[in-house]
């Protein structure tokens, strides 16, 4: 299916996040070989309930899935659509690279991917890839853990899904900033540093 996503920007580096529409509900685009590791692969760190965190690497789990999964909770209670849940998957850069093709043209790694049910059922579920390669990088770039740069990008995505797009500078500023709220509400802190902040 050809994608008719904007690119937009989480990270600020040189890949870019991108809304992407949702083909099928009940059954997301993945790659064929995409393996998805359930609680019992990864120390039990699964979310129930709205908010569904599934580490979807090859690689054992070495970070900690709870401090993700328990602020992301967090912050799906501060977003507009409280009737909406998230299935979120961890996932490397080849994956993500076939992701980006398949549904923005664009063959490159990038930091999060957004595929949202909006309007689809009354319980609407987004999915919402993110890119563990990418928060690495990220990470180590800005001095955060891992952890904190893939919560960024959850949050990224899920306000993507809430009705946020940042595909103008009015957009992304505003879209940021919403970021830097919730963060800063939950405890966390702002964790974006735009290039003119700094």
């Amino acid at each position: 299916m050809a994608s008719t996503a904007e690119p937009s920007a989480s990270s600020g580096s040189t890949q870019r996040s991108s809304e992407a529409p949702l083909s099928d509900p009940d059954q997301p685009p993945e790659p064929e070989n995409l393996r998805k590791q359930s609680s019992e692969d990864c120390q039990g760190d699964h979310c129930n309930g709205e908010v569904d965190l599934v580490w979807s690497l090859d690689a054992p789990c070495t970070i900690d899935l709870s401090f993700v999964t328990d602020h992301v909770k967090q912050v799906a209670t501060y977003l507009t659509s409280q009737q909406k849940s998230f299935a979120i998957a961890i996932i490397d850069d080849v994956a993500m690279c076939a992701l980006h093709a398949q549904h923005c043209d664009d063959p490159t790694t990038t930091d999060v991917l957004t595929f949202d049910a909006d309007g689809i059922s009354d319980n609407q579920i987004a999915d919402i890839a993110v890119c563990f390669d990418e928060a690495s990088r990220q990470a180590e770039m800005r001095g955060h853990t891992v952890e904190k740069e893939l919560l960024l990008y959850c949050l990224h995505g899920m306000l993507h899904c809430d009705g946020h797009t940042d595909t103008n500078a009015e957009a992304y500023a505003r879209m940021h900033d919403e970021e830097d709220r919730i963060l800063t509400a939950i405890g966390i802190g702002p964790l974006f540093c735009r290039e003119s902040d700094t």
